[in-house]
């Protein structure tokens, strides 16, 4: 994997990372939007917090953000946006049906044109996190996945 680069505290730019590497991490932000414009990302949260706090991120960065409640909303978002950060409500349900959640959900954004995604995660490491990042791998056919849990200046 190349190196990352542009560290800022809890933030980095992620020009270095290849399209194929899920971003499982706390914060995203690009400090140089224009040069990611033509991406569609896709946030997806285990909760309805998280997916709404990782897309102000987004929306703060000037990307059109959408914040969808469930994956039929997913559908045509990004005719219209540049992120949609969608909850799966999965951080209290069992690893299966977290993994099966979270694996519809890319789907759902793959199939509504995502290119770039990224599975947020909570800051305390609380859910489902090893079933639902397999999930988002195995269904994304990513070539793997950075990891970077974070505690937030909020």
């Amino acid at each position: 994997m190349k190196k990352l680069r542009g560290w800022q505290g809890s933030c980095f730019t992620c020009r270095s990372i290849p399209k194929k590497y899920l971003l499982a991490i706390q914060i995203l932000t690009y400090p140089s939007v224009d040069r990611f414009r033509m991406a569609k990302y896709a946030v997806i949260a285990d909760d309805f917090t998280g997916a709404g706090d990782s897309g102000v991120h987004f929306a703060a960065s000037g990307l059109r953000t959408a914040l969808v409640l469930d994956q039929a909303g997913v559908a045509g978002a990004f005719d219209r946006h540049d992120a949609v950060s969608l909850s799966t409500e999965s951080r209290f349900l069992s690893p299966g049906e977290a993994a099966e959640r979270v694996g519809e959900a890319v789907k759902a954004c793959r199939s509504a044109g995502a290119d770039a995604y990224y599975k947020k995660i909570d800051s305390t490491l609380r859910g489902n996190l090893s079933a639902e990042i397999a999930a988002a791998l195995r269904e994304g056919d990513f070539a793997g996945a950075v990891f970077c849990p974070a505690m937030p200046r909020t």
